[in-house]
């Protein structure tokens, strides 16, 4: 299940010295307790010539502004940033949190694609 459905207070979180962004949450697990869980956007989010790539490395390293907001009747959380192309300039790009980040048991976890089983 895409984890905003069982999360609450979902946010970024900076580590400006290690240039990482933290995606955190309080989520449900199967007793229906809040847990905080954080997960580093960075290990498997990218940047592809201004644009989010899932499956990349480091987007913190090539980005500025990011930001999340919470979209459309179902209130998906989509990450919004200006992010580093080619061409030395920054555009605006956003991606689908819910796509890839799943809360198993009360902690975020990515998933690479749907075909895969837990």
């Amino acid at each position: 299940m895409s984890f905003q459905q069982t999360a609450c207070d979902i946010h970024l979180t900076a580590e400006h010295g290690r240039r990482r962004t933290s995606l955190v949450a309080i989520c449900n697990n199967e007793e229906g307790s809040g847990l905080t869980s954080d997960i580093y956007l960075d290990d498997f989010l990218g940047n592809d010539n201004g644009h989010f790539v899932w499956g990349g490395k480091n987007v913190t390293q090539t980005s500025r502004n990011l930001e999340i907001s919470r979209e459309g009747p179902s209130r998906l959380p989509v990450l919004h940033g200006d992010l580093l192309n080619s061409s030395g300039d920054y555009v605006s790009d956003h991606c689908y949190l819910d796509e890839h980040i799943f809360n198993i048991n009360g902690e975020l976890l990515f998933k690479p694609d749907e075909g895969r089983e837990w």
